[in-house]
């Protein structure tokens, strides 16, 4: 009896070892943990990725699995922004049934989508989750998730980024590394700093005034300068940490109201100027 206890203790532990390894930090919700039994797959007609121009597409799988309709794409390491967009575009086209490219488009799925469906769109890199979408039809609410430590080409033009993280540095010769990149859900400039070692409030206060005296200006005139009004700097997510542990976060909002928020960035409404607080 005491040798099955044991037997069943260590095979909690290495469960609950290979969960947190698999989540590596994302969110539980972004995981369909649904039994593969209980799940009923749809088959595309057609080869929707040449149309969308989706490229570096490995495999993908569309499934109903009780009230939730998943579709999970997984690209390879070397994928682009470009087909991460499209994929988004394809997905929403699909559910609002709005695409005049490829209106046959998983044409199936409509059977299964009632009132109270939740259609979940999973995108993983090399096997990790990149981006996580689920829409809600009984409450009409979406919930987003970006992996921002997942690395792909999220290049800003126009914009000398490596004269920042020189500037950084030589304010704090504690910052090991900075990475400065826009988020995927577009109207977000991500700036994310790796420290030698932990920092206090002093210096935490001196990289919040550098970003936004001179990295949330820049880029908001970026924007202006190619749109007329700032889409794609309205908020500015800085993360500060030592090792894997997360010593600092916070929101910079960057319309026309300009202040530091705690919020998650992730789905809050930057278009909406009700929403700022």
């Amino acid at each position: 009896m005491k040798k099955l206890f044991y037997l069943i203790c260590i095979l909690l532990l290495l469960f609950s070892c290979s969960v947190e390894n698999h989540n590596n930090g994302v969110p539980e919700k972004c995981f369909d943990l649904s039994n593969e039994k209980d799940r009923i797959y749809i088959e595309d007609k057609g080869n929707f990725w040449e149309l969308y121009k989706i490229e570096n597409l490995k495999k993908c799988s569309v499934y109903v699995s009780e009230n939730i309709v998943n579709f999970n794409f997984y690209f390879s390491k070397d994928v682009n922004v470009t087909s991460i967009k499209n994929t988004q575009t394809f997905f929403s086209h699909v559910i609002t049934k709005t695409s005049k490219k490829y209106p046959s488009a998983y044409e199936d799925i409509d059977k299964f989508i009632k009132n109270d469906t939740i259609v979940k769109l999973r995108i993983f890199v090399n096997n990790r989750i990149l981006l996580y979408t689920s829409f809600d039809f009984k409450i009409n609410e979406f919930d987003y998730y970006e992996n921002i430590d997942i690395d792909i080409d999220r290049t800003i033009g126009n914009v000398d980024v490596e004269n920042f993280v020189k500037d950084l540095k030589s304010i704090n010769k504690n910052i090991e590394n900075v990475k400065i990149f826009k988020a995927l859900k577009g109207s977000v400039v991500c700036v994310v700093i790796d420290t030698k070692s932990k920092i206090d409030k002093i210096q935490e206060a001196e990289i919040c005034k550098y970003v936004e005296s001179k990295i949330a200006p820049e880029f908001e005139k970026l924007s202006k300068d190619l749109y007329g009004i700032n889409m794609d700097a309205l908020g500015v997510y800085l993360e500060i940490r030592f090792g894997n542990i997360k010593i600092f976060e916070g929101t910079y909002f960057n319309g026309d109201k300009k202040r530091w928020a705690n919020i998650d960035w992730y789905n809050f409404d930057f278009f909406n100027l009700g929403n700022e607080i």
